[in-house]
C-alpha cells in the first residue's frame, strides 16, 4: 500500500499514462507545450512511475 491510497502487487502495471496527473497533463498539453521543459516533464514523470514500480517490487 502506498500512502494508504491503493494496494499494489509487484505484477501490476503502474502506467504513467493511466494516472490522474497524466490525464490532466494530457488535457493541458496544447497550452503547456509552449514551455520549453514540457517534454522533459513527461520523461521525468515516466521515470517516477518506473521508480514506484521498483518500490512496490522491493516492498
Amino acid at each position: 500500500m502506498i500512502r494508504g491510497v491503493k494496494e499494489l502487487k509487484p505484477d501490476e502495471e503502474i502506467s504513467h499514462t493511466e494516472c490522474e496527473f497524466w490525464k490532466w497533463l494530457s488535457r493541458k498539453a496544447q497550452n503547456l507545450s509552449l514551455y520549453q521543459n514540457f517534454e522533459e516533464l513527461g520523461r521525468w514523470y515516466e521515470k517516477i512511475h518506473d521508480i514506484a514500480k521498483q518500490v512496490v517490487t522491493l516492498h
